[in-house]
């Protein structure tokens, strides 16, 4: 069952590690988010973007998105396996703003099929939609990137455990020996964390 609905609230407000790709410094993470909520791409594009930042999700597993993943109640959004790099459903904890994303494109698309439809056909945008609309608005960095952002924000503004951070990012948590022994999913630290980076985007939170 879906809740009541409520107007939506737009809020005014050099990667590390193994990858190479092209990242904002998390500082610029807010101002890129507030430019393309103002900008005159469609209001699904501007969405799922926003959707992708929040959720620090691959830019498959948002295109791709369906409503039947998600769970209104828990406020969850479940990524089936086949959709998921590793290969196993990843649960995602929804933040306030995650929530208000959600109801503002199931005005637009809601309730059945893809989330963030390239158009009434119900087909998901191409891979290049958000590359195209960073490139457009002078942002320097790619989808994937902004994953490489929220890794850094954790990292250095908050006292995050690295398993955590890790599990967030629907990453393999160290060998398969060490795996083996992680059975338990810190879900509720991972959706304290998700909330903080909403927050962090909205410049409610340094």
């Amino acid at each position: 069952e879906v809740p009541q609905f409520y107007p939506l609230l737009f809020c005014n407000c050099s990667t590390r590690g193994k990858n190479h790709f092209e990242a904002l410094n998390y500082s610029k993470v807010p101002e890129a988010v507030a430019r393309v909520r103002e900008c005159n791409a469609d209001l699904v594009t501007r969405l799922s973007f926003e959707f992708l930042v929040l959720t620090a999700a691959r830019s498959g597993e948002v295109r791709r998105a369906e409503w039947s993943e998600v769970d209104w109640n828990s406020r969850i959004w479940e990524i089936p396996a086949i959709r998921m790099k590793a290969r196993r459903p990843h649960r995602v904890p929804l933040s306030t703003r995650s929530i208000e994303v959600l109801k503002a494109a199931w005005e637009v698309s809601g309730p059945d099929g893809l989330i963030f439809p390239a158009g009434p056909s119900d087909r998901a945008a191409s891979d290049m939609t958000f590359t195209a609309l960073l490139r457009r608005l002078d942002i320097p960095a790619v989808p994937h990137g902004f994953r490489s952002s929220f890794r850094n924000w954790v990292e250095e503004c908050t006292e995050t455990p690295w398993s955590v951070a890790e599990s967030a990012l629907a990453h393999n948590i160290g060998n398969a020996t060490q795996s083996a022994y992680m059975t338990s999913d810190p879900f509720e630290q991972r959706r304290q964390l998700m909330e903080r980076w909403a927050r962090f985007i909205a410049g409610e939170e340094g």
